[in-house]
This record gives structure tokens, C-alpha cells and sequence, in this order.
């Protein structure tokens, strides 16, 4: 297959995405504010206990201190970043969700040729109002065919010259209802 005539499939909604990114750099602003501001509270209790540490030989290094103080912090700020992306997680697939489920179901539905009008699919999205303008393109397209085939006569064969021209008529406007079907293999899906 030629690779230009590969379709580019890009996985983006503007919304949603701007969305996350800015409760992603807020959540960060807010984490890393609040974990400074323990990590200060935290060091200035090490440095008082520490400040006339000359007399108490038989305590551990100011160094060791301040590591776990820091490893400490660095603990809960990766614990709640990673809390905060299993939460973007469980949303984005909610709302993923909520837009497959009904696309999902009309797909069903048309593969069936259930044509029947549509409910409000609930969620707003462009990919569910373009398969619902698919889908009522259909079904003004099955109309058209139903009216030019109730025009058939099912007699045509023994009808008059004017009634094949007639038929003949009905057949070709059927013809430009239908799908245009490429032969040959290249147009199956893998």
C-alpha cells in the first residue's frame, strides 16, 4: 500500500486536553508549593534540634537527617502525582467512554440496517454528530430507493416498450443510489 495514501489518524480533543493540562500544571504548582513549604517547616525543626549539636556527639549526621526529610517529601510528591494520573486516567475514560458507547450502538444499529430515527446520543461530541448526519443521509438515501422501487413493475418483461423505458429508468436511478463497489481485493478491509 502506498504511504501517502495512508490516513493520518490523530487521537485529540482540544477541550478535554486543555482541560487536563491546565489541573495538571495547577495540581504541580499546588504540589510542589505545599511540599516546599514542608520540606521548610521540616528543615528549620532539623536545624533547631541540630543547632547546638557540639554537646550530643552520639546522634546521626545533619546530613543523613536532611536526606530523609527530602526523601520523605520526594515520597508524597510522587505518591500524589501518581494518585493524580490514575484520577486523569479514570476521566478521560469515562469520557471516552461516553462517546464510544453511543457511537458504538449506532454502528450496530446501521450495520443492521436499523435506520430508525435516533435518540439524543447524550454526550456532544463532532464524531457523533457527523455519524448522526451520516446516518440521516442514509436514511433519506433508503427512502429515495424504497420510492424508486415500488416503481418497478414486477411484469416489466412482458410489458410494452414505454414500461422498459420506464423500468429501465427506475433501475438506473437505483444504480445511482447505491454504494459504488470497487472490484478486486484492494477495497477489503485487512
Amino acid at each position: 500500500m502506498n504511504s501517502n495514501s495512508k490516513r493520518k489518524i490523530h487521537y485529540i480533543d482540544p477541550a478535554v486536553q486543555n482541560r487536563l493540562l491546565i489541573a495538571f500544571v495547577l495540581l504541580e504548582v499546588l504540589l510542589i508549593g505545599a511540599g516546599m513549604i514542608v520540606l521548610y517547616l521540616d528543615l528549620k525543626e532539623v536545624a533547631e534540634e541540630n543547632l547546638y549539636r557540639i554537646h550530643f556527639a552520639a546522634r546521626e549526621p545533619l546530613s543523613t537527617l536532611l536526606l530523609r526529610e527530602a526523601m520523605q517529601i520526594l515520597a508524597v510528591l510522587v505518591a500524589l502525582n501518581v494518585a493524580a494520573l490514575g484520577l486523569a486516567e479514570w476521566l478521560w475514560s469515562r469520557y471516552l467512554d461516553s462517546i464510544m458507547r453511543p457511537f458504538s450502538d449506532l454502528l450496530a444499529r446501521t450495520g443492521e440496517l436499523d435506520l430508525t430515527p435516533d435518540g439524543s446520543p447524550g454526550q456532544k461530541h463532532a464524531v457523533l454528530a457527523l455519524l448522526m448526519a451520516w446516518r440521516e443521509n442514509e436514511r433519506e438515501r433508503c427512502k429515495e430507493i424504497r420510492t424508486e422501487v415500488s416503481g418497478l413493475d414486477e411484469n416489466a418483461c412482458h410489458a410494452s416498450t414505454g414500461k422498459l423505458k420506464q423500468t429501465r429508468a427506475a433501475l438506473e436511478n437505483l444504480k445511482a443510489l447505491l454504494p459504488a463497489r470497487k472490484s478486486g481485493t484492494e477495497n477489503r478491509p485487512a
